[in-house]
């Protein structure tokens, strides 16, 4: 069922939002608000319908979002390089702990 016979059958507004490429070929997107107007007996006697062009803040949305995925991905390589490193620098020191180039701290007071 479409947007406007939903507002017809139950006399409530409908909002949504469309795209199409208009004849200079570039992506139009616009948000649309269907509003009933009823009669004394609640039965739709008109529809108000209104479109506003929400082109610039949709792309303006998509963009940041993709800055921000790309800065996390950005940030998950990082940890994930830190990551590596420490854990290779764990195993490094683990081995020359095996190996006795590490001891243990003795206890001054302790026989």
């Amino acid at each position: 069922m479409n947007r406007l016979n939903e507002v017809i059958e139950f006399g409530r507004s409908a909002s949504f939002q469309f795209d199409y490429v208009n004849m200079h070929d570039k992506r139009v997107i616009i948000n649309a608000k269907l509003i009933p107007i009823l009669d004394k007996d609640g039965n739709v006697e008109r529809i108000l319908g209104t479109n506003s062009d929400v082109t610039q803040l949709v792309e303006a949305q998509e963009k940041i979002k993709k800055l921000l995925m790309s800065e996390k991905e950005e940030l998950e390589q990082t940890v994930e390089e830190r990551t590596a490193e420490l854990e290779a620098t764990m195993k490094e020191l683990m081995e020359k702990r095996t190996l006795g180039v590490i001891r243990e701290p003795r206890c001054r007071d302790c026989t």
